[in-house]
């Protein structure tokens, strides 16, 4: 038996009427709500959308969930144009060697630690060169000091270690920790002979006391010899 059927036992048709009269109302009132409502989702979803597009299009940073090694999920670091080219600037040393077309002559070459030094602080000036680097004169010596330190190892790492110790830093005779205060920082040391190796990209000369704080913390000191490209 139908609901309709079941009223009818129980109202008069006129209560019945009235009833189905307040239901059609409620049913025509209710169905213009539900389609407002599915339009405003439809809305919000174009419009994150449209907002990560244009995200995307301007090169605005977005953080997104990466797995790490053990397979959890972490938030990625916002990393801009600017971090990302410094990382570029910094990995390159790393390779020169290994894509030089006299990566051969290299390894068989007579040339002492001072010529390996010298010729590293050269290519380390005709790399920024071509690559056009811009900014202070210290944020170039930062770059090219950053090279020349990869260089250097990667040559060591190729080609066997020559005893050449790249940005350690000393205070009171002992090794200490970078950026411990008071201590200094050497380019190039070779500990067997106490030779140290300063670059200089720019225009400025090592000055008495730095030459005097180095003596005084670094051990077994014999030489400092500026590298000038």
């Amino acid at each position: 038996m139908s609901v309709p059927s079941v009223k009818l036992l129980c109202m008069s048709a006129a209560e019945e009427k009235i009833i189905l009269s307040r239901i059609r109302a409620g049913l025509a009132w209710l169905t213009p709500l539900l389609f407002i409502l599915a339009a405003l989702v439809a809305l919000a979803s174009g419009l994150a959308g449209l907002s990560s597009a244009s995200a995307k299009t301007l090169g605005v940073p977005q953080n997104r969930a990466w797995g790490n090694s053990a397979g959890m999920l972490q938030s990625r670091p916002v990393q801009t144009p600017q971090s990302l080219e410094l990382q570029r600037e910094n990995s390159i040393g790393r390779y020169d060697l290994a894509l030089d077309d006299t990566l051969a002559a290299e390894s068989t070459a007579v040339r002492t630690n001072a010529d390996l030094v010298q010729e590293i602080g050269t290519r380390a000036d005709a790399w920024a060169t071509r690559q056009g680097l811009t900014g202070t004169p210290q944020q170039l010596g930062t770059w090219e000091h950053t090279y020349a330190r990869d260089l250097l190892e990667r040559y060591q790492s190729l080609f066997g270690d020559r005893g050449l110790v790249t940005e350690r830093s000393w205070l009171g005779k002992n090794p200490a920790a970078y950026g411990t205060p008071a201590s200094v920082r050497l380019d190039v040391f070779e500990p067997n002979t106490g030779t140290v190796w300063d670059y200089k990209f720019g225009v400025t000369s090592m000055s008495a006391a730095q030459r005097a704080r180095i003596m005084a913390n670094v051990p077994g000191v014999t030489s400092i010899t500026e590298v000038r490209p």
